[in-house]
């Protein structure tokens, strides 16, 4: 009896572990409007409609999203064994979507896996598989723009299938989830009366999500600069997903280049993806101008005191510079004239023949640089004071 006993003891003390360790779960009870809308929690797709579903204690982010609504996000506080109740309405947005369309289709999988156009997060939702595999009598259609597409098949966290879709106009792609995602194309001809389609319309057997398509405009003003000055990056989309990276959708950026650079803008929407491009031309390089008037100077110098000390004026002019300086004069602005006096490094008797060199250099940040030279001229004499005549 012992023997039997050890069993029992430790199924027992295996259950009660398994029904502490699921009391510590709490429940997150949440209705939804329309009853399609799609339940995220902490960005996993969960299923389409109400939901009762447990979670572990602490705080998760919500989404509830249905193509042409706006979506919802809130964080939710779970507790142990207890439930939160979260009612959802979504607000109907967005006009009707006008032609040229093509379909997408999927065959078999688990109709409850949500489908990502062009991205992986929440707000890329387009549908759920089972709003899109049917042709029936009654229709389950996802249109979409033509166009590439980046497709995402995704249930509580883990990708029941991704590729690369092409759609072509009035041409419907069906894509095999059963079969590693195996596409058939066909053309189908109704949807060329298909004009200004409601972005979702859903019954009780019928579905119809028409996606719009993105568009874009990026531009670089002005396109050249001199190194230093800056440039103006501009861009507006409509039907994407914003903020895209560290930029929203629309808006305006400054930027001072050091080099030419070019810029490439990507943002992407469940109704495609836009690309703009421009460049900015940075002039880096430096001009330089240096001289003097005169360059020829005369000095003469008798006993301690100076009879003729002539001077010249040098002159300056830089272009696209920021650190400018002559030697040996110092820091100087980017253009100007200063006065420099011939004085010769000569001390002691005897005729004066010197020359003095000024070097102007000019650098920026962009790399440029410049180095210009005048070379002053000094000639005369120092003298001794001269003795008197003898009476």
């Amino acid at each position: 009896m012992r023997r039997l006993g050890y069993p029992f003891i430790f199924m027992a003390a295996l259950a009660l572990t398994a029904a502490t360790g699921f009391a510590k779960d709490g429940k997150l009870k949440i209705k939804v409007v329309p009853k399609h809308a799609y339940v995220f929690v902490d960005e996993k797709a969960i299923r389409e409609g109400s939901e009762d579903i447990r979670l572990a204690p602490g705080k998760h982010a919500v989404a509830v999203v249905n193509y042409g609504y706006k979506a919802f996000t809130q964080d939710v506080t779970i507790e142990s064994d207890k439930t939160v109740d979260l009612k959802v309405t979504l607000e109907a947005y967005g006009g009707p979507v006008s032609s040229p369309f093509g379909q997408i289709e999927f065959r078999k999988g688990d109709r409850h896996s949500a489908v990502l156009l062009n991205g992986t997060t929440s707000s890329y939702f387009a549908g759920n598989v089972g709003a899109a595999n049917h042709g029936w009598w009654w229709h389950r259609s996802l249109l979409v723009p033509p166009g590439p597409y980046q497709i995402t098949v995704t249930r509580r966290g883990s990708d029941v299938w991704s590729g690369d879709v092409s759609i072509v106009a009035n041409q419907k792609v069906s894509i095999d989830l059963a079969r590693s995602g195996a596409q058939t194309a066909k053309v189908k001809e109704d949807l060329t009366n298909l004009t200004n389609v409601p972005r979702y319309k859903g019954g009780w057997m019928s579905d119809l999500i028409a996606v719009a398509g993105v568009t874009g405009t990026f531009n670089v003003a002005p396109a050249s600069i001199n190194c230093g000055q800056s440039s103006t990056l501009n861009w507006q989309t409509s039907e994407t997903v914003g903020p895209n990276g560290a930029v929203p959708a629309n808006g305006s950026q400054t930027v001072t280049p050091r080099t030419t650079t070019f810029y490439v803008f990507n943002v992407a929407g469940p109704g495609g993806i836009f690309q703009g491009a421009g460049g900015v031309n940075v002039n880096t390089r430096l001009d330089a101008s240096l001289s003097a008037n005169p360059t020829e100077l005369h000095y003469q110098e008798i006993g301690d005191k100076v009879i003729t000390q002539e001077s010249s004026t040098l002159t300056w002019s830089t272009t696209n510079a920021d650190s400018i300086s002559i030697d040996p004069v110092g820091v100087v602005d980017p253009s100007g004239t200063q006065t420099v006096t011939g004085e010769p490094r000569k001390t002691d008797i005897g005729p004066v023949d010197e020359s003095t060199t000024y070097t102007l250099r000019a650098t920026n940040v962009c790399g440029g640089a410049a180095t210009r030279t005048v070379t002053i001229h000094i000639s005369g004499s120092v003298e001794p004071v001269p003795e008197r005549a003898k009476p």
